[in-house]
């Protein structure tokens, strides 16, 4: 007997991966409106339409769920870079500003989601602030590379402090997403990240080939 919509009939691993797909998006839904305390793995699984304890079945504590998402974010976020390859010196930098717009514009609750999870991870040692931790490291090397790139080719100037330049960027972005989260009907995010790469312009390009 054919299925209800004639299409074939998932397999196990389909039926899991859908499940986890319905709970995680539940999972997002419910930190955005009632916050990560009052989130339960049994009022995921009920929400998703599945029994109370496959959540705990399936990940086994809440943090163990939150680092999942923040994987998914992850994954999420260094698609949006792909966007970057290609591209070196200033333009690279710029390309790298416009992800961060286009991912804020595009997925704007996962944005919201995944760096509530990080406040909230703040202050106490876990898995989330582990992932947060592994998560900053890899776009802090990223960016690294991108400035040392530029130095050797005589795009950037020879004598900039890389470190010091990478901390204020993020700085600077983490800031604006914060704020933004906080008040959101004030910030222009749009109008901010421009500001962003003009600075990023200016301590960059300024001095080369003076």
């Amino acid at each position: 007997m054919k299925n209800p919509e004639n299409q074939p009939k998932l397999t196990q691993a389909e039926r899991v991966a859908k499940s986890d797909e319905n709970m995680l998006q539940v999972a997002n839904e419910l930190i955005l409106s009632i916050g990560t305390e009052k989130t339960t793995l049994k009022e995921v699984g009920e929400r998703a339409g599945y029994s109370r304890g496959l959540a705990s079945a399936r990940f086994g504590s809440k943090e163990e769920l939150f680092k999942r998402i923040l994987i998914e974010h992850r994954k999420l976020w260094f698609g949006y870079l792909q966007e970057t390859e290609g591209t070196s010196g200033i333009d690279a930098i710029r390309a790298r500003v416009d992800a961060v717009e286009h991912i804020i514009s595009n997925e704007p609750d996962n944005i919201k989601v995944m760096y509530t999870l990080w406040f909230d991870s703040l202050g106490h040692p876990s898995v989330l602030s582990e992932e947060l931790v592994r998560y900053n490291t890899e776009s802090q090397k990223g960016l690294t590379k991108i400035v040392a790139d530029g130095v050797r080719s005589g795009d950037f100037p020879a004598d900039i402090d890389i470190p010091q330049f990478v901390i204020d960027y993020y700085s600077r972005i983490y800031g604006l997403i914060y704020q933004w989260l906080v008040t959101p009907d004030v910030v222009d995010i749009k109008k901010s990240l421009a500001s962003l790469k003009r600075y990023c312009e200016y301590v960059l390009v300024k001095n080369v080939g003076a």
